[in-house]
């Protein structure tokens, strides 16, 4: 995972989630490696809509979770998670957000309620979320 940069999606197995299965994760902490979720239906409020035609990775309009459910894992942990998945498409970096849903991602990171400031400090800086850090 050398490669992987923010805003990269990522196809592994989720052992954070009950029961565990494939969940698709965004960078947004390379230094960190913190992802947060993206799901078939809004669960993390404030969710943003991300369109199966601006992110072909996806099967279905989805939604990313901004509100929180961080997942933070180490390298090793990914690795690991990821080497269970089967399909070549799905393996690796599979894709990235499109840049024209960007700031609205970073808009709904600032008002997470879930997040802490410091998390959020960090996140958006990553990003590049200048106007969100300046709210």
């Amino acid at each position: 995972m050398d490669k992987l940069r923010v805003w990269d999606v990522v196809f592994p197995k989720d052992r954070f989630i009950r029961p565990p299965k494939f969940k698709m994760w965004v960078c947004v902490s390379r230094r960190r490696l913190w992802f947060l979720r993206i799901n078939s239906e809004p669960i993390t409020p404030p969710d943003v809509l991300l369109r199966k035609a601006e992110h072909p990775f996806l099967d279905h309009d989805s939604y990313m979770g901004c509100g929180g459910d961080l997942i933070e894992i180490f390298e090793a942990e990914l690795h690991a998670f990821m080497a269970e998945q089967r399909e070549d498409a799905r393996r690796g970096i599979i894709g990235r957000i499109a840049r024209n849903v960007r700031q609205e991602i970073c808009a709904g990171i600032a008002a997470s309620p879930r997040l802490s400031e410091a998390q959020k400090e960090v996140i958006l800086a990553e990003l590049g979320c200048a106007q969100a850090l300046s709210r």
